[in-house]
């Protein structure tokens, strides 16, 4: 197993987390006003931790605060452990979070994306939650991977998840003319996920919401324009699409909007969840969307053509995949290659392999 995550802030506002079961990405960030409601220096940092802690308190009841490292930045008042579903763990961390500060404004309101794999021994199966930008990147036992024999191979294969949504294989223009994201029409309270597979012989799914892509892809697109409009550098024109990113936060959890966990449960049902059966995944990576990048980097200069290609990546370079991605992003300091607000995020990602059973 192989875990890092890596800030250029003062503080981290991403988390990571990583036991034998239990392995937990969150991609926290503030509200548009940056007021610092909880006095730590940054309220992403601050409900990023929360809300693993929340959930590991849930699922991991037994450990206590001195063995659970990502308690060591912030103490939290202790609350009794909640069962039930994941969904249903991260809506009562929500509530939770929304209780310590009830004045605080949407616009103040941090959000987080957030990642979870659970191994749950007494179901025989994994459990997964994703909700937001943050990806699972799950390899399946082959011989393991059912398939809907009404589908052509390569397209919707079913893992036993609450609920199925159509496979996105559209491209990023497509995902930009539809700033509406319609796949969040499809959500509904049992859940949804959408597997991507890029050849029909791949049993790797990519799990994530590219919903929070599309908005963003407004405010790049605009960049781009005036960039090349006023031939000056493309991240100058960061500023100018302040409009546009205010108006896109303004679409949390709303119907027409993305889905991201905040101080509210009005993300709850348009999050991708499902299960695996314990013998039939075989690796696993969950990373926030700063990490992402690198599969971009990689596909644009053809050192991978798939998600298959990308995971055995990462796992072949472990020990240096942040470090390649760093020295990407500077060769890219002018997002050409990748148009992005920022030179680099918070970068997180966890790698686990499964032995099999």
């Amino acid at each position: 197993m192989f875990s890092e995550s890596r800030t250029e802030k003062k503080r981290n506002e991403d988390v990571i987390y990583a036991s034998d079961n239990l392995w937990i990405v969150c991609d926290a960030a503030s509200g548009l006003t940056k007021t610092d409601w909880m006095h730590e220096g940054s309220d992403a940092a601050w409900f990023s931790h929360f809300l693993v802690n929340r959930i590991i308190k849930a699922l991991q009841p037994a450990l206590t605060d001195d063995k659970v490292s990502v308690q060591t930045a912030f103490s939290f008042p202790d609350r009794p452990a909640r069962t039930g579903s994941l969904s249903e763990i991260l809506a009562s961390a929500c509530q939770q979070a929304a209780a310590i500060f009830p004045s605080c404004s949407e616009l103040e309101m941090p959000s987080a994306a957030i990642a979870i794999l659970y191994r749950n021994e007494s179901r025989q199966q994994f459990e997964y939650l994703v909700l937001g930008d943050c990806v699972l990147l799950a390899e399946l036992v082959y011989s393991q991977v059912p398939v809907d024999p009404e589908k052509p191979a390569g397209q919707e294969r079913i893992i036993n998840q609450e609920k199925l949504a159509k496979a996105d294989k559209s491209n990023a223009d497509q995902d930009k003319n539809n700033a509406k994201a319609d796949e969040n029409k499809e959500g509904d309270q049992e859940g949804r996920t959408n597997f991507n597979f890029d050849r029909p012989d791949s049993p790797v799914c990519k799990i994530t919401d590219s919903t929070i892509a599309s908005f963003d892809g407004i405010a790049l697109d605009f960049m781009k324009a005036k960039s090349q409009a006023s031939n000056e550098p493309f991240l100058a024109q960061r500023l100018l699409a302040n409009e546009i990113l205010i108006a896109n936060r303004k679409k949390k959890n709303q119907p027409d909007g993305y889905a991201i966990a905040d101080c509210t449960t009005r993300w709850a049902g348009r999050e991708l969840t499902g299960t695996i059966p314990l013998n039939a995944l075989k690796r696993a990576a969950l990373y926030s969307d700063g990490f992402d990048q690198l599969h971009t980097f990689l596909q644009a200069d053809q050192t991978i053509q798939s998600d298959q290609d990308f995971l055995n990546y990462i796992f072949d370079h472990q020990s240096e995949i942040l470090d390649l991605l760093h020295d990407r992003q500077e060769q890219d300091a002018a997002c050409q290659i990748l148009p992005r607000l920022k030179l680099r995020d918070d970068t997180s990602v966890i790698l686990v392999d499964f032995p099999p059973r």
